[in-house]
This record gives C-alpha cells, sequence and structure tokens, in this order.
C-alpha cells in the first residue's frame, strides 16, 4: 500500500510549474508525510497530462486514454474496469456539493501501465455565481468550458445559473479555442477567463483574453491574454469589463464569455 502511495505522489514535479490540482497533490503527499523523489525529463501535454522518469522509471498521470496509451505494458481491461467501478463508488458514496468540482488524474508506470487514480477536488470561487449574475445583467452571454467530468462540470454550471446548453465538459485545450473560434464564426464577441495552461489557447484566441493571477509568477495563461487581474478575484472581471466601456466606442449586444476550468 506506502508502494501505490507513494507513486500517486510523484508528478507534481518542482513547485514553481506547479497547476493547482499539481499542488494539490503535493499538498496531500506531504501531510501524508510521503517522499517526493527528484523527476527528470518532464513532459507536460496541456488538457491530457505529464510524464517524467523516477528512479530510471517513466511515470504519467493524466487522463485515461492518455496514460494508457504512454507504456507499451498495460494494465488488463479487467483491472482498468475495477478501478472504474471503485471510484464510481468512492464519489457517489461521498456527500454531493453543488459548489465542487471533482476531477481524475489516472497514474501509470512503466512496466505496470495504470496501476491507481486520484480524485482533486476544485472549490467553487465564492464570488463566481455574483459575477455571472452581474454578467448576464450587462445581456453577456456566459459559458462554461472545463475539460472535468460531465456531471461535475454541469453541477458547477446550473449552481451560478449558466444555461444548459452553454455547459461545456471534457474539453481538451483545442476544443475550448475550437468553441470560440465558432463564436466568433457567428459573428460574436468574445472574452474568455482563465488561469491555467490548459487555457493558455483560447485565451489567445479570444478577442479579450483574461486571465486570473493564481501565482506569484507570471504563467502559461497570463502569458497568452491580454488582460491580467492581479486579485485573483472573479468578481474583477467584471471591474475591467466597465473600465474598458470607457475606451470602447460602441459595445456590441452579441458578447459572449468563456469561462474555463
Amino acid at each position: 500500500m506506502r508502494s501505490q502511495r507513494f507513486f500517486v505522489s510523484l508528478l507534481p514535479w518542482r513547485k514553481q510549474h506547479c497547476t493547482q490540482s499539481q499542488n494539490a497533490i503535493i499538498h496531500k503527499a506531504e501531510l501524508l508525510e510521503l517522499d517526493i523523489p527528484i523527476t527528470s525529463g518532464q513532459l507536460t501535454e496541456p488538457g491530457f497530462g505529464c510524464l517524467a522518469e523516477v528512479d530510471g522509471c517513466l511515470v504519467a498521470v493524466g487522463t485515461l486514454d492518455w496514460v494508457h496509451n504512454r507504456f507499451e505494458t498495460k494494465a488488463s481491461p479487467t483491472k482498468l474496469r475495477d478501478l472504474r467501478n471503485h471510484l464510481e463508488v468512492m464519489l457517489s458514496s461521498e456527500a454531493s456539493s453543488s459548489n465542487q468540482s471533482k476531477s481524475i488524474a489516472y497514474v501509470g508506470r512503466e512496466g505496470e501501465g495504470i496501476i491507481g487514480a486520484i480524485a482533486i477536488s476544485d472549490i467553487l470561487r465564492e464570488d463566481a455565481k455574483l459575477t455571472v449574475d452581474r454578467l448576464q445583467q450587462e445581456s453577456i452571454t456566459t459559458f462554461l468550458l472545463s475539460g472535468d467530468r460531465e456531471e461535475a462540470v454541469t453541477s458547477i454550471g446550473r449552481t451560478v445559473g449558466i444555461r444548459n446548453e452553454n455547459i461545456k465538459s471534457s474539453l481538451t485545450p483545442q476544443d475550448k479555442a475550437n468553441i470560440i473560434s465558432t463564436l466568433q464564426g457567428e459573428g460574436h464577441r468574445v472574452a474568455m477567463v482563465g488561469d491555467g495552461i490548459n487555457d493558455a489557447p483560447s485565451l489567445a484566441a479570444a478577442d479579450v483574453g483574461i486571465a486570473m493571477r493564481t501565482q506569484s509568477k507570471e504563467n502559461a495563461a497570463s502569458d497568452a491574454a491580454s488582460v491580467v487581474l492581479l486579485g485573483n478575484k472573479l468578481s474583477q472581471v467584471v471591474d475591467a469589463l466597465s473600465l474598458s466601456k470607457a475606451t470602447m466606442a460602441k459595445s456590441s449586444p452579441k458578447f459572449g464569455l468563456g469561462s474555463g476550468i
């Protein structure tokens, strides 16, 4: 059991390059007093996962299909089915909450294939619903674009008041960018709000990319965005839009706002 827990905590790499999910894994590993070894040859594929060498062995953390396909030796269909069933039981037994989004990261190791999974909870920002309400009062259509599971994303979207047809889940970074391009092709002006590397392509594609700086240093999101909010408060999006109106000749009623998580 120790070995499994040990490898589940492996891929947070170096803290200065961590995503929020990786920071959560590091924090849990430190609480459990697990050893976090030095990794080398780190490779990150945004929206899919991370791969690195640990003690001469490749280890991957990410989506099920991506991790499964990283290794020549693969976990058997029976083991994968048992893992899925265990995750379903675990998630259904926990108290459900409309202000939480749960994503699953699968863990694989060279010579074994997938060996386990990690459930990571994302807590809804306190000002999320108020921000969506304020945007909608300005006749701005809101979207939720996420790479997380459909059940979790739908719950979050409904909680903050986003229409079902505008809630999109299980998206890759390119999927998000494609949705933005489609909206633009329909004549809409699109602003995108994001805070991580998975949001970088869509932040760059949007008419206005708004990055939430969640750490003291710049990241891929802030590099791709045209606006960076330093306070890390979602409500600042509305403040930034209000300020921008002073420099805009006209504000189009066809204005869509997408949020990536």
